[in-house]
């Protein structure tokens, strides 16, 4: 469990990325999620700044919160 102690650092919104056919773009999310660590961020939240969790499917939805 994610604590306040824990809520350290700079976190990071993760964009959720869709392709051209409106479907997600599931590579450039994990591209952009490696380059957000590799630039230092100390953690990242997904689906919670825009509001785009309503359109992911199941499947969808557990790519972006589990990687």
């Amino acid at each position: 469990m994610l604590t306040r102690d824990q809520l350290v650092g700079m976190w990071v919104s993760v964009p959720t990325e869709w392709d051209e056919h409106g479907n997600f773009d599931e590579k450039t999310f994990r591209d952009e999620t490696a380059m957000l660590i590799d630039a230092g961020a100390h953690g990242l939240y997904t689906t919670g700044s825009t509001g785009e969790f309503y359109a992911l499917d199941w499947e969808e939805l557990k790519l972006v919160t589990v990687v």
